[in-house]
């Protein structure tokens, strides 16, 4: 095992960091569990920070999850916004933003799991 996968970010000098392993820890916890499902415990063991920090970024679950959605959310605005404003004609302002949404979806397989809480 490299040390930096051994490396602990559970410190609130490394916010970035900590924030980033906490939300793809999310992501996974809550596509393969449910919201419901979901710990927290589980979160913070696979994202390598205590629980404290945990709950330093994120008051609780509901918050966690509200920034996975986010997260998710986001990244699918900004590939298909821009497709959508385009001066594109319909038909392939269509064509092109069907082919963006099922990339996005097919590089994040995880996020329709997540969204389906």
């Amino acid at each position: 095992m490299q040390a930096s996968s051994r490396t602990r970010l559970g410190t609130r000098g490394q916010p970035e960091e900590s924030r980033a392993a906490i939300l793809k820890a999310a992501i996974k916890e809550f596509a393969e569990h449910g919201i419901a499902g979901a710990r927290t415990d589980a979160i913070a063991k696979s994202a390598h920070v205590n629980k404290a920090l945990l709950y330093y970024y994120y008051t609780d679950k509901e918050a966690i999850y509200e920034a996975v959605l986010d997260h998710v959310f986001r990244g699918l605005r900004d590939t298909v916004v821009p497709i959508l404003e385009s001066e594109a004609p319909p038909r392939q302002k269509l064509l092109d933003y069907l082919g963006a949404y099922f990339d996005y979806i097919a590089a994040n397989p995880r996020f329709p799991r997540v969204v389906q809480g």
